[in-house]
């Protein structure tokens, strides 16, 4: 198995597990749609650890932050 095909299992397997115990349907604690842009754009932005720590409890804000990542990707 590569290293790619691993770690592209770790983050199916934690996507998953996010979603399974973590929905968050009601956004409680979400830091809003600038916050997930701008940590898209610069991982290492001013409100990074306290958005990356709500995110690996938040399915709604992972979603949103791949979403945001893809898009700033362009067309491949």
């Amino acid at each position: 198995m590569s290293r790619k095909t691993e770690l592209d299992d770790l983050i199916a397997a934690f996507d998953r597990r996010i979603h399974q115990d973590h929905a968050n349907r009601e956004r409680i604690g979400c830091l809003g749609l600038h916050a997930l842009i701008t940590l898209a754009k610069q991982a290492a932005s001013p409100c990074s650890d306290s958005l990356l720590k709500h995110i690996r409890n938040c399915a709604v804000c992972l979603d949103e932050l791949k979403e945001l990542r893809l898009k700033s990707k362009g067309p491949s």
